[in-house]
């Protein structure tokens, strides 16, 4: 096929587009621009996964899910002793 022809066929070429064609191509785009991570749901899930990870690992350091063990406190009063008996 020779690239004059190819020429001739594409200038003949006619294209017809509905309606909503563009809008539907433009929200098909940002559908895809936006990452799946910054849909609410999935910041949600992710949110809800951390906490329930750090609850976890809470547990299974001091191995109860007191106040005091979600905020450090745990060993709190056993150090002041021992820095007191130290002290002394």
């Amino acid at each position: 096929m020779s690239t004059h022809k190819l020429e001739n066929q594409l200038k003949e070429q006619q294209y017809t587009f509905y309606a909503n064609f563009a809008t539907e191509v433009l929200e098909g785009i940002r559908r895809e621009i936006t990452p799946i991570f910054l849909r609410p749901r999935w910041l949600f899930l992710g949110l809800a996964a951390s906490v329930v990870l750090c609850m976890v690992s809470v547990y299974m350091q001091d191995g109860n899910l007191s106040i005091d063990a979600i905020l450090g406190l745990s060993e709190y009063n056993e150090m002041t002793n021992y820095y007191r008996y130290v002290q002394l």
